[in-house]
């Protein structure tokens, strides 16, 4: 699990579904979950966390995306798409704000 902290909220990167229940646990046990946002690039990793705790905000880690992954995540119940700084585009930042999720962006560092 690795733990980053932004201004107003903390992001957990789960990386295999086993711990999405230990993970939960630990954060009902903190008392606040809205204040974490828990982030995988494995879409099953996230369904595990929701499965057990509906309440624990999650976010899917993607190099880009696509409109059938969108409409999957809103299955799921993602709250936030975490994308890579090359894919973001205005378009994309204005129709995954027009559905609903928080968009974070990333980029990896040479």
């Amino acid at each position: 699990v690795m733990l980053s902290e932004p201004l107003d909220q903390v992001t957990l990167e789960i990386e295999q579904p086993g711990e999405a229940q230990q993970i939960a646990d630990r954060l009902r046990k903190q008392g606040n979950v809205h204040q974490y946002i828990v982030t995988s690039m494995r879409p099953e990793c996230l369904r595990a966390i929701k499965d057990y705790a509906p309440e624990v905000h999650i976010g899917l880690l993607m190099p880009d995306i696509t409109d059938e992954m969108i409409d999957e995540l809103k299955r799921m119940g993602t709250e936030a798409v975490l994308l890579n700084a090359k894919a973001v585009t205005p378009e994309k930042v204005t129709r995954l704000h027009r559905e609903g999720f928080d968009i974070h962006v990333w980029e990896v560092k040479e």
